[in-house]
């Protein structure tokens, strides 16, 4: 049998145990999609981890991570496995989340933006990217159009020099890290890993 302890030296804040775990704490959050997003001024009022979404006669979704800003949805989902679509799994769960987001009687123009952020341990793309937006754009003319929806792809495979990739190294390390640019996530893993959070669940 496996000795716990050295479980939780293992983990890394890509394994889904532990995304959940750090999730819970706002302040990493924030970061995480400040650094994402790319917008240091992004201000996280609600995180909520394993956000299960029920449907009835359809498949169910449970979200990673589901946070919001004044006005706009964030769903981050890890993903480690190879072994699906991983575009239509973001359709689908995108779907699912826009519908949780929008309440009865809503106009259309009042709907949150919603971001959809994927991480993946491998450059599912195989570009050479960190990080990969998709944006809408009208064939006919090259033309970007923005609805609203918005989808991510980040992944901890490709060192491009970015902030994100260096973000990314610590996401996908089981080690405990010092970074001055990226405080929270060092010290909710260090809380959990070296503090007193190391015997919590």
């Amino acid at each position: 049998m496996k000795n716990p302890q050295k479980t939780v030296d293992e983990l890394r804040p890509i394994d889904d145990t532990f995304i959940r775990k750090l999730g819970e704490h706002r302040a990493f959050c924030e970061e995480m999609l400040r650094t994402v997003m790319e917008n240091p001024c992004l201000e996280v009022i609600s995180n909520t981890v394993q956000k299960n979404i029920y449907n009835i006669d359809t498949r169910s979704v449970a979200v990673d991570i589901l946070c919001t800003d004044t006005k706009d949805h964030f769903s981050v989902e890890v993903q480690k496995a190879d072994d699906d679509d991983h575009q239509k799994r973001v359709r689908y769960n995108g779907a699912c989340v826009q519908i949780l987001s929008s309440e009865k009687g809503t106009k259309f123009a009042a709907l949150p933006d919603v971001y959809m952020i994927y991480i993946t341990e491998k450059d599912i793309f195989k570009r050479g990217k960190t990080i990969y937006h998709f944006d809408r754009v009208i064939r006919e003319t090259g033309d970007t159009v923005d609805n609203g929806y918005h989808e991510i792809y980040v992944n901890a495979e490709v060192d491009d020099g970015t902030d994100i990739a260096e973000y990314m190294e610590i996401f996908s390390s089981p080690d405990v890290h010092m970074n001055t640019k990226f405080p929270n996530i060092c010290n909710t893993v260090s809380y959990y890993k070296k503090g007193k959070g190391r015997g919590k669940r």
